[in-house]
């Protein structure tokens, strides 16, 4: 008996000292307690043992490309008006070199995501040599496309000092699902404030078209300053010297080309080319090389979004 109360006293089992050091009733008590904690634990540890054979769990170490991981998304949510979620882009921009090969590859990417937009396929109809370049610096101004109840219309406003501006598929093999049934163009060209009234300065112009000939039905003019163009004239030049004071915004020389043609003739017309127009401007005279650019679109909202996410 000593050796029981012995083993009792300094066992680390809870309630054991109890049992032995406890008066009669206090140790009835104490028995029925530890006896119910075995029964419990033994109850409880049956269970996962049935549990664990019923479903047994194994587990498989696998190693695996990181492309294949579906990974959880992890949002950060930096205090209002703090913008702290630039700061880790900011650390790493700091001490950034660009190369040019990365500068052609960001270029390239920022095209691509340009033209993948959706008006994309609208401001296309009406092109413009070195588009991304003047939309950059501000010489011409971003987005040019309108809808309303007649078609599209498009528009171009630049105050380059020289361009190229072209309707999509120019002179190309006629391709009939490829014209426009229905479409206003317009080119708007802004001369530098440096060359109005200096007389010794002058805009040129270009202008070459194909029209849409032989029509029994349907209109396809193009019209310089709201004066229309012989049909059968396929090119012509302008020249002309701003005037001062210029005021603004003024469109020194427009130039459109209307369409409203029925779909049954463009489906059968003979025609060897696709119609439309070039248009090219430049100036010269004393001190052309003096010209001061003129960026009238560089504040514009577009151009500066435009230049915020690109680089030139």
């Amino acid at each position: 008996m000593d050796g029981i109360r012995t083993f009792l006293e300094s066992s680390s089992i809870h309630g054991l000292a109890y049992i032995s050091t406890s008066r009669k009733f206090a140790k009835v008590f104490w028995i029925i307690i530890v006896f119910g904690g075995f029964t419990l634990a033994g109850y409880m540890i049956n269970n996962s043992i049935k549990s664990w054979a019923e479903r047994p769990i194994k587990t498989t170490l696998e190693t695996r490309p990181i492309s294949e991981i579906r990974l959880p998304r992890l949002t950060v949510c930096p205090p209002k008006n703090t913008y702290t979620d630039l700061n880790y882009d900011l650390l790493l921009a700091e001490n950034m070199t660009l190369t040019d090969e990365l500068r052609g590859d960001l270029f390239n990417y920022a095209k691509k995501l340009v033209d993948e937009h959706v008006y994309m396929n609208d401001i296309d109809k009406l092109q413009e040599e070195n588009r991304y370049y003047n939309w950059y610096h501000g010489y011409t101004k971003m987005i040019s496309t309108a809808h309303d109840k007649d078609g599209v219309n498009y528009f171009i406003s630049s105050s380059a000092l020289s361009g190229v501006v072209t309707t999509q598929y120019y002179e190309e093999k006629y391709q009939p699902h490829r014209v426009e049934q229905r479409a206003y163009y317009q080119v708007n060209v802004y001369p530098p404030e440096s060359v109005r009234g200096n007389p010794n300065v002058t805009l040129h112009f270009k202008l070459e078209k194909l029209s849409m000939t032989g029509m029994a039905y349907g209109v396809d003019n193009i019209m310089v300053d709201g004066n229309s163009l012989d049909e059968g004239l396929t090119s012509t030049l302008f020249n002309f010297t701003p005037p001062a004071p210029l005021p603004a915004p003024y469109d020194v020389r427009f130039m459109r080309l209307l369409r409203g043609l029925y779909e049954e003739y463009i489906m059968t017309s003979e025609m060897n080319r696709m119609p439309g127009f070039r248009l090219s401007w430049f100036y010269s005279g004393t001190g052309v090389g003096d010209i001061d650019t003129y960026k009238r679109f560089f504040d514009y909202e577009y151009n500066k979004v435009f230049r915020r996410y690109h680089i030139y």
